[in-house]
């Protein structure tokens, strides 16, 4: 039988609609839940539900990558009005997490993730300069700053690159009536 924990959960949104939910165990560690880990980067929030059976090449993709897939459960009260008892969820180690942002913004080409890279590298280059320098470490308000603006404004562009592949298109079909 597996040995259920209570875990403390706290929501990092990093665009409207779109959390990450990270988990801290009584042990100290702290791991990311596999739902709010598959939107953020693009899939559908039953990826890893379906992963062994229905994508073994992404399976396997991943596991080359060094993405052990190890999960943790985890008990966390449920604080939406009206409901009771807790929740159990499932969590990503942080390495599988990394692991799984780098397969899908570059293997799978995943725009979502691709943004929630360029967003996470920002932040730790703005972290290390800052360090460099022996300046004040950033703020979670900060950083939350940071990674929404980059994540918005990644997206941004690439619904403008959408917008011209759209407008491409139409040309094309115009110049093949006539």
């Amino acid at each position: 039988m597996t040995n259920i924990v209570r875990v403390e959960r706290v929501d990092f949104q990093i665009a409207p609609g779109v959390l990450i939910d990270f988990y801290r165990f009584p042990d100290g560690e702290k791991r990311i839940g596999l739902t709010g880990a598959a939107i953020a980067c693009g899939h559908r929030k039953e990826y890893f539900q379906r992963l062994h059976s229905g994508a073994p090449k992404q399976l396997e993709a991943l596991q080359e990558a060094g993405f052990d897939g190890c999960t943790r459960d985890g008990m966390v009260e449920r604080v939406s009005v009206g409901s009771k008892g807790s929740a159990k969820v499932k969590t990503l180690s942080q390495d599988d997490f990394l692991t799984f942002i780098k397969v899908s913004a570059f293997d799978l080409n995943k725009k979502p993730a691709q943004a929630l890279a360029k967003a996470l590298m920002g932040v730790a280059l703005e972290s290390l300069m800052r360090a460099a320098f022996n300046e004040e470490s950033l703020s979670l308000s900060e950083i939350r700053s940071m990674i929404c603006r980059s994540y918005a404004k990644t997206l941004d562009w690439l619904e403008e690159d959408r917008n011209d592949a759209a407008e491409i298109d139409e040309h094309l079909i115009f110049l093949r009536a006539n």
